[in-house]
């Protein structure tokens, strides 16, 4: 059963399905990844300051083909004093070469933080940070890069989620589904709604894959031009 049809049905909790942008039937699954042609593993994290809003951390593994498997995630409302070393950790335990964090409302400090601790563990990440830009809207940001989040055959990137029945016991994996397949673009759920899983999955392919994507145009910038 879909997200919003085991909110609706299951837990009594109607949701507007006109609008979701990222379904559950569109995402693209797997359940084991390929054995050969992996690249690097890369995050992106979204830092949250209360407010109900998680920390997002989406950790994916890049291919030779540019698939892009959703290896795991860290989505938690911590506290920061927790959330710095599950995220610390999670960077050295899946090798993580390159981390990209939103710089808006402390976001900076936090990387700055994560930075220090991953050279008392002798761990060498290109950690960047960066504020979201103010030309476009959050929505705006997510609908740009909706396509290699979906997995469509004409992006240049295409993301695959694990299976639910093999993340039955990842909380945090399936919070982050939970909340990705929610996320509704109408004008009237806006403000209303919680984007951290799709954000950082937006930021994900933006600021460290590079994906670009003006009009029906798309192209992929080089990863020296973003000092990858």
């Amino acid at each position: 059963m879909d997200t919003v049809s085991f909110e609706c049905l299951i837990q009594q909790n109607p949701i507007e399905r006109l609008g979701i942008v990222f379904s559950e039937e569109e995402l693209t699954k797997f359940i084991s990844e390929p054995d050969y042609g992996l690249q690097r593993r890369i995050a992106a994290v979204d830092v949250a300051w209360g407010g109900g809003d998680s920390l997002s951390m989406p950790i994916v593994s890049e291919y030779e083909n540019h698939d892009v498997y959703l290896t795991d995630v860290i989505f938690s409302q911590a506290k920061k004093e927790d959330t710095i070393p599950m995220v610390v950790n999670a960077i050295i335990e899946y090798k993580i070469t390159a981390c990209h964090f939103e710089a808006n409302n402390g976001g900076d400090m936090y990387a700055e933080k994560v930075q220090e601790e991953l050279k008392k563990k002798n761990y060498r990440c290109n950690i960047t940070w960066s504020k979201v830009p103010t030309t476009k809207s959050k929505l705006d940001r997510i609908l740009a890069c909706q396509g290699p989040i979906k997995g469509t055959s004409h992006s240049d990137y295409k993301l695959l989620v694990k299976e639910r029945k093999e993340i039955r016991n990842n909380k945090m994996y399936n919070d982050f589904l939970d909340e990705l397949t929610k996320f509704n673009q109408a004008a009237s759920m806006q403000g209303k709604q919680h984007d951290d899983a799709p954000d950082s999955l937006a930021s994900l392919f933006t600021n460290v894959l590079g994906y670009t994507r003006i009009g029906t145009a798309r192209s992929r910038i080089s990863r020296d031009d973003l000092g990858i």
